[in-house]
């Protein structure tokens, strides 16, 4: 997913150009561009407490997710019910699945 990962955030740093004009605007938060340093507890945390911070949460599937994924989900949804924030808005790729067994 991180064709599609880039797309989403070229899109909307694009429309940072419009935004920033009526004072506005997106920062856009990858786990990807986290700082790797060593954490006091474990690298998830951080991410975790970067969620509980932001005011929209966005979260891209495709056919499955990852524990993490779904810690990071939980994570959105508990402070959005504790604060209103952040709101949580999920996109679902269309992707072809097989079901067919492959046998070598």
């Amino acid at each position: 997913m991180r064709e599609d990962r880039d797309a989403f955030d070229l899109y909307f740093r694009q429309q940072n150009d419009r935004l920033r004009k009526v004072g506005l605007y997106l920062e856009i938060v990858r786990w990807e561009n986290f700082l790797d340093a060593m954490s006091s507890t474990r690298m998830q945390n951080e991410y975790n407490e970067a969620i509980r911070n932001c005011d929209l949460f966005v979260s891209l599937f495709k056919t499955k997710t990852g524990k993490y994924t779904e810690e990071e989900f939980d994570v959105a949804h508990q402070t959005f019910k504790d604060t209103g924030k952040p709101l949580i808005y999920t996109w679902f790729k269309d992707a072809y699945v097989s079901n067919q067994l492959t046998q070598y």
